[in-house]
C-alpha cells in the first residue's frame, strides 16, 4: 500500500506491487507512489483501486487523460498580495531594501514594506532602506502550497512537542474542540483550540471513528470584471467575498461509515476575498426544468458536487485548490448559480482558467452521468437519489441533474 508518506525520497528496492486505493488528486503524486516499485528494474505492477468518487470514475473512464494529457500546472500570480509579501519578507532578509526599490514586475511594493514595518514589525527603516529585524528565519514561515501567513500549531499535551502545523483557514473543520486529527499512524483528540494564539492542543487516543465537520459557506459578489453570454446561463468572472462557517460536526465509524455521534463548533467564520467565475442560469432554462421546485432545486447541488470532483482534474491543481458551490437563489444573481471560486486568497487565476475554459468541464460531467449505471443517482455522480432531489421526485434525481448540464450545454439555435 502507498499513501502519500511514500511519495518521496524513499528507495526501497525490494518493492513489486504498489495498491492506490484511489486517485491521489494530483497526477505526480500517482506516479510518484507508483514509482515506489520496481526501482531495481525488476518486473513490477501498479494497481488503481477507484472509489465511487466521481474524480475516480473520470480516470477509470478516461485513462489516455492520466497517461497522455498534460502534467500538472502550477498557478501563481507574483503580484498576488499574500505571495508578495512573504517573499519581500524572505528578501529583505538576505539584503535591506529601499524604499524606492522595485521587486520584479511588482508595480510598487511600498505598502508591503510599509506592513512589514508597521504591522507585524519585521523590518526596521533606517537610511532609506528597510533592514530585517526578526529573530525567526522568514523561509520558515512560508509555504509552498498555501499563501496565507498565518499557520496553526497542533501540540502534544503529554510530550509537549508540535506535532504539525496547519493552515488557518483549514483549521476550524480540522483541530476545533471534539475532532479527531490523525497523525503518522496515530489519532489524537483535540481538547483545546486556543484560536486567537493559533494552537490546537491534542491527546493521544485509541479511537475507532473520525470526525467529520459541517460547514456553511456563503459567496458575496463583489465585482463583475467580465460575462460572457451562452444560450442557458451567462457566465461571469469577477471578485468574490467568501465566508465559511463551521457549524457542527459528526462522528463516523471507520470502514462502516455509521454516524456514532455529533458536536457544536464554536468558532468565528473564515472570510477572505478571492475570484471566481459564476454560471447563472437563464429563466427560460429555468422554468424548463423546474428548477424553482424542491425536488429538482436540490439536483443543482448535485451538479455542483460532480463539478467539484472534476474541475482540478481540467486545472491539474490540488482538489483543494477550487471548491465549487451551487444556490438554488443567489441572492446577487436572483436565478440558480454554480460558483466556482479560488481559495487563495486574493487569488492566483484559478477562476480565470474556469471561466475560459468551463464548457470542456461540462461536457466531461455529462459525460460522466451519462456512463454512470446507476438509475436515479449515486456516489460515482451527483451523489445518491435522495441527495439529489431523486427521492422526492420517484428516482429521477438523475434526470433532472442530467437536464440541468444539457441545458448549460445546449447552443444558441
Amino acid at each position: 500500500m502507498s499513501t502519500s508518506a511514500l511519495e518521496l525520497g524513499v528507495d526501497i528496492g525490494s518493492l513489486d506491487v504498489c495498491v492506490l486505493v484511489g486517485y491521489p488528486g494530483t497526477v505526480a503524486s500517482t506516479f510518484q507512489r507508483a514509482g515506489r516499485v520496481g526501482r531495481r528494474s525488476q518486473e513490477s505492477a501498479v494497481v488503481f483501486v477507484a472509489r465511487s468518487a466521481p474524480m475516480d470514475q473520470f480516470v477509470v473512464q478516461q485513462p489516455g487523460w492520466l497517461f497522455d494529457g498534460a502534467r500538472d500546472q502550477v498557478a501563481i500570480d507574483p503580484d498576488n498580495a499574500i505571495v508578495l509579501t512573504n517573499h519581500v519578507r524572505c528578501a529583505a532578509f538576505e539584503l535591506p531594501i529601499g524604499e524606492r526599490e522595485g521587486f520584479g514586475q511588482a508595480p510598487g511594493i511600498g505598502e508591503v514594506l510599509a506592513f512589514l514595518e508597521q504591522d507585524l514589525r519585521v523590518l526596521v527603516k533606517q537610511g532609506g532602506r528597510y533592514h530585517y529585524a526578526d529573530a525567526t528565519y522568514p523561509a520558515e514561515g512560508v509555504s509552498l502550497t498555501a499563501a496565507d501567513l498565518d499557520n496553526v500549531t497542533i501540540q502534544d499535551v503529554e510530550t509537549r512537542t508540535v506535532l504539525a502545523e496547519i493552515d488557518r483557514p483549514s483549521a476550524i473543520t480540522e483541530v476545533h474542540e471534539g475532532a479527531i486529527y490523525g497523525h503518522q499512524g496515530q489519532t489524537f483528540l483535540v481538547e483545546r483550540f486556543a484560536y486567537e494564539d493559533r494552537r490546537a492542543f491534542v491527546r493521544a487516543v485509541d479511537a475507532d471513528y473520525y470526525t467529520e465537520a459541517d460547514t456553511e459557506t456563503e459567496v458575496r459578489v463583489l465585482r463583475i470584471d467580465e460575462t460572457v453570454e451562452h444560450a442557458g446561463y451567462h457566465s461571469h468572472r469577477g471578485e468574490v467575498h467568501v465566508s465559511t462557517l463551521a457549524k457542527a460536526f459528526k462522528k463516523i465509524r471507520f470502514y462502516t461509515r455509521e454516524n456514532v455521534g455529533v458536536g457544536e463548533i464554536h468558532l468565528p467564520p473564515e472570510a477572505f476575498e478571492t475570484e471566481a467565475c459564476a454560471l447563472v442560469l437563464r429563466p427560460e432554462l429555468v422554468e424548463q426544468i423546474g428548477l424553482r421546485r424542491g425536488g429538482e432545486a436540490a439536483c443543482l447541488h448535485g451538479v455542483g458536487e460532480l463539478l467539484q470532483g472534476l474541475v482540478p482534474l481540467f486545472l491539474r491543481v490540488d482538489p483543494g485548490d477550487v471548491r465549487v458551490l451551487a444556490e438554488v437563489q443567489h441572492p446577487h444573481f436572483q436565478a440558480p448559480t454554480l460558483i466556482l471560486y479560488d481559495r487563495v486568497p486574493n487569488g492566483v487565476g484559478l477562476a480565470e482558467r474556469v471561466f475560459r475554459d468551463h464548457r470542456r468541464l461540462l461536457a466531461a460531467a455529462r459525460g460522466v452521468l451519462q456512463r454512470c449505471p446507476c438509475r436515479g443517482g449515486c456516489p460515482s455522480c451527483v451523489g445518491p437519489a435522495g441527495g439529489t432531489g431523486g427521492g422526492g421526485l420517484g428516482g429521477h434525481g438523475k434526470a433532472v441533474a442530467q437536464a440541468i448540464l444539457d441545458g448549460l450545454l445546449a447552443e444558441a439555435r
